[in-house]
């Protein structure tokens, strides 16, 4: 692979991630980086600031120094790119707020952190523009499977701004529907959590919202009561750019 050495750290980066070059399309396209700042709790490798309760010679690690991350973030951002970093430890977290608060311009997002300063944190992202983003599996088996916090919590909280779908698609229905019957989140904030919010993350302005002008996008779900007293979302049809193409 092709790549680019960056001038002050000498961080060497894919060429194909940072050239002049854009990919586009009506049904794909690439606008964003998404950088790993750490590893996962479960594998004690998520950056702490305070070494691990069962192994106090580790306190996880970072897989960049400060200096290369903000000049990664730097780069993307100076090639029009949206930057999505993955940060678990809460000393990861720090690194990874402090290199986009030197950004200026464009919309930025911070995947999954945990700290006991959240509500802080809040509103530094606010101050700056990020987003949070969790995915869906989370919300629908009703916590992390590797000890992550709980985005349902966050949710509660208001500090949880888009779902994702990360390894399981049919997540981002299900876990609309599990935000607003398990945890009493109001439908419409839930379903903005994977419309409205992600597509004005990620630079698309015209869907995310029923008004007129808009791609007209739509998803009619049936909410199916089961006998355990959950809902399962169930699509009966799909209409893109307002032309139908599921019909179920």
């Amino acid at each position: 692979m092709k790549t680019i050495t960056l001038g002050r750290s000498g961080l060497e980066v894919p060429r194909i991630a940072f050239g002049t070059w854009q990919l586009g399309g009506d049904w794909a396209r690439v606008n964003g980086v998404k950088l790993y700042t750490d590893g996962s709790l479960g594998a004690r490798t998520a950056a702490l600031r305070e070494p691990y309760a069962d192994d106090p010679s580790n306190s996880g690690m970072l897989r960049y120094s400060d200096e290369q991350l903000s000049e990664v973030v730097g780069l993307a951002d100076s090639k029009g790119y949206q930057v999505i970093i993955h940060a678990i430890g809460d000393r990861a977290v720090e690194q990874a707020v402090t290199a986009l608060a030197g950004v200026t311009g464009g919309e930025l997002i911070v995947k999954d952190t945990v700290t006991e300063d959240l509500r802080m944190i809040r509103l530094v992202f606010d101050r700056l523009g990020l987003r949070t983003v969790m995915g869906g599996p989370n919300v629908v088996r009703g916590g992390s499977h590797s000890g992550n916090v709980a985005a349902a919590d966050l949710a509660r909280d208001g500090l949880l701004d888009v779902l994702s779908s990360d390894y399981v698609p049919a997540s981002l229905l299900g876990g609309v529907f599990a935000l607003h019957h398990r945890h009493g989140i109001a439908l419409p904030r839930a379903v903005a959590m994977v419309s409205r919010n992600p597509a004005e993350a990620v630079g698309l302005p015209d869907r995310g919202r029923l008004v007129p002008g808009m791609r007209a996008d739509l998803v009619w779900v049936r909410p199916l009561a089961l006998s355990d007293g959950t809902v399962h979302p169930v699509v009966r049809a799909v209409w893109r750019q307002g032309r139908r193409v599921v019909w179920a």
